[in-house]
């Protein structure tokens, strides 16, 4: 989570880029919750539109 303990040998510049890796990934799994949202509403569109169908 947000709290990861930093290692306390790093150098400055180690330490910006565990932040921004830190950073990055909580981007990333922003992103894959919103595309997975965006997948399910797919799903049940499309499933919508087959139970029209009749079948």
């Amino acid at each position: 989570g947000r709290g990861d303990p930093v290692p306390p040998d790093l150098t400055a510049a180690e330490r910006l880029e565990l932040e921004s890796i830190r950073r990055r990934k909580q981007e990333l799994l922003g992103e894959i919750q919103r595309l997975r949202q965006e997948l399910s509403d797919a799903i049940s569109e499309v499933e919508g539109l087959e139970a029209n169908e009749g079948r």
